[in-house]
């Protein structure tokens, strides 16, 4: 089981959405993963002013959070040190092998680890930050712009 006390996420939970099954040092792997991104997610409720636990404990919010856990540990499991490989190519010839990267990976020394990405707190809803957009100021009564 990998997780805190406030969200555990079971390894069968995983692995049965997984397109292969885990080698035992994948599995234990995967074990202390899960227990990282619980981490890292309530890290991330915390940064955000919430208490984990108040949080969690609401249906909607706690099924979303096992998903991006989830999904944070397969990234790392399978993809692991491939990611942000766009292309790979093999010959037989003289043995030449070549590999080219995207130039647009967030975090290079994660490759392996697990990463909560904007993504993920996007469909969390725990956006960092403040608003993303610029507001204009609200209206005062009767109808004034609030400078006025």
């Amino acid at each position: 089981m990998g997780g805190s006390a406030m969200m555990m996420i079971d390894i069968k939970d995983l692995e049965v959405r997984l397109p292969r099954q885990l080698d035992a040092d994948e599995k234990d792997r995967a074990i202390a993963l899960l227990g990282d991104a619980v981490a890292e997610i309530e890290d991330a409720i915390t940064d955000t002013g919430r208490v984990p636990a108040v949080w969690i404990a609401i249906g909607r919010n706690r099924r979303r959070a096992v998903k991006v856990a989830r999904a944070m540990v397969a990234q790392a499991i399978l993809i692991g040190e491939d990611i942000g490989k766009s292309s790979w190519s093999t010959g037989t010839g003289p043995y030449s092998d070549s590999a080219s990267y995207r130039g647009d990976i967030p975090l290079p020394e994660l490759w392996g680890e697990v990463d909560l990405t904007e993504s993920h707190l996007d469909y969390l809803g725990l956006v960092r930050g403040g608003p993303r957009w610029s507001f204009p100021p609200p209206l005062r009564y009767p109808e004034r712009p609030w400078n006025q």
